[in-house]
Order: structure tokens, then C-alpha cells, then sequence
């Protein structure tokens, strides 16, 4: 593909020359597949030596095919039973298919395998070619016997009412009217959309002489341009950048690869060694390849063997093949035919997302099993039949193609936590999705306008239950704070308030965002305030003021009265705390009452009445308006006990009314005291 002189001498393809569908043959070997692509196209798509040498095609082979003035790209596919699963990558990304047939050959078992893998890979559209129609022996009778089987065959599948064309590759007859029925069928299809990030599975991986590596495929999804940063998404689950050099397609240089066409990409500061095929070449940060991934699960037909409830498998999804596991999830077996919910456990990470298709087959004996759809990723291996799991597999199974309603099972799946708009959570749920962040959010603030999702004010994205139950919550909250805080209040009636701390040992400790929501709400609706200059912040009821209750009088007056009497002679806090016969702990709250009036002063771990503070104040300054003195001597004039002068003392140093000179005091600037 890549450096084609022949088609490269033609200059670059404009967007508008190529048509984004690629058409795919399929059917039994050496049925006319390959010289059937070389009449309509004029390029042999059999490029390996060993093909040649063995008239059969083993790999895929790519040829572009002109209808109407665009390029069309089509895959020839092998039909060997042993190249299957060439045959499952390179349908990869078709949009249509070719089913060949050989006149003198009739339907085989390849046809037969081929159409049922098509019908698992999702294909609805397509034609048959009847080749060979110049052999010796075919005639008319035997085209009619040939409609009959063709008709058996194909009844209840896509191809049912697919038209039908004789062909010969060596005589040119049909051809002509062939390329007419491949227009006409390019132009019903439905064009993949270039929007989204760029994903492209790797069907080749080779390297040019003066060009470097080059990685072929399909893209499905978005475009890349030349200077386009990239990654590779390897077997290994490891991810290597890469930067677009150059794009072609059909062999011709491109303006960029789109969702739809064949492509080659010319990658810089990616080894050739790196990459192989079933890799994903894809934007940065845009998916995460997984091992467990939630699937509808369907049997083929008759002559298969059925599904275990645990059956081991060759997976075929993309151009990748790996092995692993599929484990039903709604039934113990699944007969030829029938469909189930199942789980696919991979030995290797795949990028895969809701809506791929994928092909089962097993390693011994090598035959095709079934295949079914993705529906999304899995965090963890899945039970079998739990109502909740098998309700989540429903909904994701029928939000396929509904961009809203996928975002909504995504939102779903979140939880409680919803979805932050530009957190990490929501770039992987888009990522899951195969979607951009932007689009995610798009189509989440859809459902918000529908009434069926909410925003909230910080940017998280709910389901509308879930916001419900979370405003039932924060209401019940809400009312267990507001509850604490009057309960507080009646406990501790001269504190200023409780701080959050203690609201929540009360609570039993409720998660901090949502005791802050809580709070926040009852200071909306005016129930609670914060108390201002509190540090740590205290809240009240608003209607709470500190008072004393009657019934503390006795103490308030016992403790100012000890205060008194103690004069400049006081002992410790804790003394003042043991006044009998209250409490401590009611003794500390009036204490605190007091100092927060003014009516006593703490100094360090004493606490004294204000008329005795005032005068010591005033005895200190009185001392050292005479010039410094020492502690002695400042203890002396105020007729203290040493604890009492070295308290007050360093508390006039911070207030700034003293200051230390060596081991003297001094009186400082003058300031009015505490």
C-alpha cells in the first residue's frame, strides 16, 4: 500500500476522491475471491511470495477499487479454514461484504463459516458473486440448482435479499455489471462518522527504506493528519508515542486518515518492532485497553458445539487474537443457536468498547464456536446470575448506539460519587466509551435538560435518583446537625458553639464534604451560623447566644469570689476548676464564660480576676517608670507569688507593654492591656 508507485504517480487523494466504505470478500478457497479483485480492480491483492507459490490466499490483501470517480478499498480475505482468523481481522472495519461463490463449486463449508462469522461481526449489507461461470459444465441448470442452495443458504441472514451477479474473472463477463451493483451498494451504505478520538486496529506493520514504519488498517473512529500525535496500545498493555509523518490511502498520499477507508500512517519515533498486528493505534488518552469485558454471547448454528458454562476460547476482536476464557452469566449452557450475557476473560489487554464485535473459536480442533457484541468493560470477574448484574448488562446492552443513553449507564455505574466534569473518573468513562471528555459532557448536560440526570453546583453529574437520595440524605443530615447543635447548646449553654470537630464525634463521624454541605445548607436557610472569628471555626443554632443558666449563678459567684480572695496570689487553672461541690467540667465551662466577658483574665496556666489583672498592670508600670527592674523587684511591688509575676510579666512582654533587657524589665511602648 504504502510507496504504490502506481497510483502514488497520480497525486494525493483529496477527501472528497475517496469514499469512506470498504468492501470485503468472503467465501470457500479457490472460489475466484483474488481474481475476481484483480478484474475489478486490476491489482493482484495476493503480495506475499508463498501466495504466489501456492495459488491461495493466506494473508489479507488490500486493492482499491474506483466506482464513481471515488476510491473504494476493498479486502480480499483468505477462505483456507486454517487462515480464519486472517480472515476475522480483515473484516475488521468492512462495511460491506462480496460474498463469492464458484459456479462449478457450489456452497462449501468455508461459505457456510464465512457468512455465519460475517452475520456474528454485524455486517447487514451486501451482494453475491457467482464466479467461475466460463468453466466447462456450467450451465444454465446448474446456475438455477446453484439460486436454489444459495437460496436455502442465505434465508434469515443479511444477505437474503442481496443481489446476485455471474461472473468471470477470465473472460470479463458480469464484470461491468458487478461494478455497477458495488456502486449502487456503496451508495446505500452508511458512512462511519469521523468524529470521536482516532482508532485504528493494525492489520500490517512493515518499514520502508527512506520512510521508516508504517502501520496499516481501518480507522473506525476519527481522523489523523500528518504532525498528529498518536500512541500504540501493545499486547503487553504498554503505550508507545509515535508522530504522523505522512498518511496514505489506496497507495496514494492522503490529507488524513478517516474512519472508514483503508490507511496507511508513516510513523516517526516508532521501531518497527515495536508494533504487530492486533495493536491499536489510537489518540493519546483516549482508551483503556482492559481483560474483562461484559458481552452478548451467541452460538452458531447446528453443526457447532455449545457453550459451556466456563469455555475456554480464542478471542478474535479487531485484528487481535488472544486467548481466554468466556463464563455465562445468565444460563449453565448455550445450545448451537442460541444467545446468553456473558463475561470475556482475557489472558492479554485489549482495546475494545461498547458495540464491537468479536469471534470465538477454539484451539483444538480449530473451528469457530460463536461470537456476539461488546457491551462495556468490567472492574472485576462477574457472578453468575445476580439480578443486579444481569440488570446492568440489559441496560448497557440496549443503550448500543445511543450516545445519551450510554452516558447515562455510565453515570449510573458511578454511583453515589457521580461524575466530575474534568476528573480523572470522567475522562476514563469516556474512554470506555470511545469518546472524547467534551462529548461525554455534551451528551451528560442532554440529560440533565431531558430532567433525567442533574448538575450540581460544583460540576458533579448525577442520575436523578441519585440526587435524590443524596438530597434525602444531606436533608437527614442537614437534621441530626441541627439536632447536635441544639443538644450542644443545652449541654455547654455559655460556649460560643461547637467546632466541626466535635459535630462530628457527636454524628458518628460522617464523611467531611458531607457534614460541610450539611452545614452550608442550614446557614443558607439561616438555621445555623458560623460563629465569626472562631478558630477552629465553631457553628451555632442562629438564635444561640452564650448566657449563663440561673441555676450556675452559685458558681459564677464562687469563682469570682475565689478569684478575690486569691488576689495576686493565685494557683494554677486547674485549682479554680476543683471548686466544690460542682463539676469540673461545669466549673471550666463558667471559667471560660468569664474570660470570654472580660471578667477574669487567664495568664498562662493562672487565671485571675479583671480588678486584680488591672491593678498589677498599673503597679508594673507604676515600678517601671522609674527605669528597668528586675523580677525580684517587680515582685515585690506587686506583693505576688513568684508563678502569678512570671505570668503576668510575660504576658505584658507579648501584649508589648514591657520588654526584656538581659534579666531586667522595661517599660516598652505603652499599650492599653487586654
Amino acid at each position: 500500500m504504502y510507496g504504490s508507485a502506481d497510483w502514488r504517480e497520480r497525486g494525493a487523494l483529496a477527501d472528497d476522491e475517496i469514499a469512506r466504505v470498504v468492501l470485503g470478500t468472503a467465501g470457500h478457497i479457490d472460489h475466484g475471491k483474488t481474481a475476481l479483485v484483480q478484474a475489478l480492480t486490476g491489482v493482484d491483492a495476493d503480495r506475499l511470495a508463498e501466495e504466489k507459490r501456492r495459488g491461495m490466499t493466506i494473508d489479507l490483501g488490500f486493492a482499491p477499487l474506483e466506482l464513481e470517480g471515488r476510491a473504494v478499498g476493498i479486502v480480499d480475505v483468505p477462505g483456507h479454514e486454517r487462515f480464519v482468523k486472517n480472515m476475522v481481522a480483515g473484516s475488521t472495519g468492512v462495511d460491506a461484504v462480496l460474498l463469492v461463490v464458484a459456479a462449478d463449486d457450489g456452497v462449501m463449508p468455508q461459505t457456510r463459516e464465512h457468512l455465519e462469522i460475517l452475520d456474528v461481526l454485524g455486517l447487514r449489507c451486501g451482494a453475491v458473486a457467482l464466479t467461475k461461470v466460463d468453466r466447462p459444465g456450467v450451465d444454465a441448470e446448474l446456475l438455477a440448482a446453484l439460486g436454489a442452495e444459495l437460496d436455502e443458504l442465505l434465508a434469515g441472514t443479511f444477505l437474503a435479499e442481496a443481489p446476485r451477479v455471474a461472473v468471470s474473472a477470465h473472460t470479463g463477463q458480469g464484470i461491468d455489471e458487478l461494478r455497477r451493483t458495488l456502486a449502487e451498494l456503496v451508495r446505500g451504505v452508511e458512512r462511519r462518522s469521523i468524529g470521536g478520538p482516532f482508532r485504528m486496529p493494525v492489520q500490517r506493520v512493515f518499514s520502508i527504506k527512506g520512510f521508516g514504519t508504517v502501520l496499516t488498517g481501518i480507522p473506525l473512529s476519527g481522523c489523523a493528519r500528518p504532525g498528529d500525535r498518536l500512541v500504540l496500545h501493545d499486547a503487553r498493555g504498554q503505550v508507545v508515542a509515535a508522530r504522523v509523518r505522512g498518511v496514505q490511502a489506496y497507495g496514494r498520499p492522503a490529507e488524513r486518515a478517516r474512519a472508514g477507508h483503508s490507511a496507511a500512517l508513516n510513523l516517526a519515533d516508532l521501531d518497527r518492532e515495536a508494533a504487530a498486528r492486533g495493536d491499536t493505534l489510537a489518540s493519546p488518552y483516549s482508551f483503556h485497553p482492559g481483560e474483562l469485558f461484559e458481552v452478548r454471547l451467541r452460538a452458531l448454528g447446528s453443526s457447532r458445539p455449545a457453550f459451556a458454562k466456563r469455555t475456554p476460547v480464542r478471542v478474535h476482536l479487531g485484528t487481535a487474537e488472544v486467548l481466554g476464557e468466556a463464563v455465562l452469566l445468565d444460563a449453565t449452557s448455550l445450545s448451537p443457536g442460541e444467545s446468553g450475557l456473558a463475561q470475556l476473560r482475557l489472558r492479554a489487554p485489549l482495546v475494545a468498547l461498547p458495540g464491537d464485535r468479536f469471534v470465538l473459536r477454539r484451539s483444538s480442533p480449530l473451528e469457530t464456536l460463536g461470537g456476539g457484541v461488546i457491551l462495556g468493560r468490567s472492574r472485576w470477574r462477574l457472578k453468575a446470575f445476580r439480578p443486579f448484574v444481569l440488570e446492568r448488562l440489559a441496560r448497557r446492552e440496549a443503550a448500543l448506539g445511543d450516545p445519551d443513553e450510554q452516558a447515562l449507564v455510565e453515570l449510573e455505574a458511578s454511583g453515589r460519587e457521580g461524575l466530575i466534569s474534568g476528573s480523572a473518573e470522567l475522562r476514563a468513562a469516556a474512554g470506555s466509551l470511545g469518546a472524547a471528555p467534551g462529548e461525554l459532557r455534551a451528551a451528560l448536560r442532554r440529560l440533565v435538560r431531558a430532567g433525567r440526570a442533574v448538575e450540581a453546583p460544583e460540576g458533579t453529574f448525577l442520575t436523578r435518583v441519585e440526587a435524590e437520595r443524596r438530597e434525602r440524605a444531606l436533608a437527614a443530615l442537614a437534621e441530626r446537625v441541627r439536632v447536635a447543635l441544639d443538644e450542644s447548646h443545652r449541654e455547654h449553654p455559655t460556649r460560643p458553639g461547637p467546632t466541626k470537630s466535635e459535630l462530628r464525634q457527636r454524628l458518628d463521624r460522617p464523611e467531611e464534604a458531607q457534614l460541610d454541605a450539611a452545614l452550608a445548607a442550614l446557614c443558607a436557610e439561616g438555621a445555623a451560623r458560623l460563629v465569626p472569628g472562631s478558630d477552629p471555626s465553631r457553628y451555632a443554632a442562629s438564635a444561640h447566644r452564650p448566657a449563663l443558666p440561673p441555676e450556675w449563678a452559685p458558681l459564677e459567684a464562687a469563682l469570682l469570689e475565689r478569684m478575690r480572695q486569691a488576689g495576686p496570689e493565685p494557683g494554677a487553672r486547674s485549682q479554680l476548676e476543683r471548686c466544690p461541690p460542682h463539676p469540673d467540667e461545669r466549673a471550666r465551662e463558667v471559667l471560660d464564660y468569664l474570660l470570654e466577658l472580660g471578667e477574669a483574665v487567664e495568664l498562662d496556666d493562672v487565671v485571675v480576676a479583671r480588678g486584680c489583672y488591672r491593678a498589677s498592670v498599673e503597679r508594673v508600670r507604676a515600678t517601671l517608670q522609674a527605669g528597668p527592674a528586675s523580677l525580684g523587684a517587680l515582685r515585690d511591688a506587686l506583693r505576688a507569688n513568684r508563678r502569678f509575676a512570671v505570668a503576668l510579666l510575660e504576658h505584658l512582654d507579648r501584649a508589648g507593654i514591657t520588654r526584656r533587657e538581659g534579666g531586667l524589665r522595661a517599660l516598652a511602648h505603652p499599650r492599653e492591656p487586654q
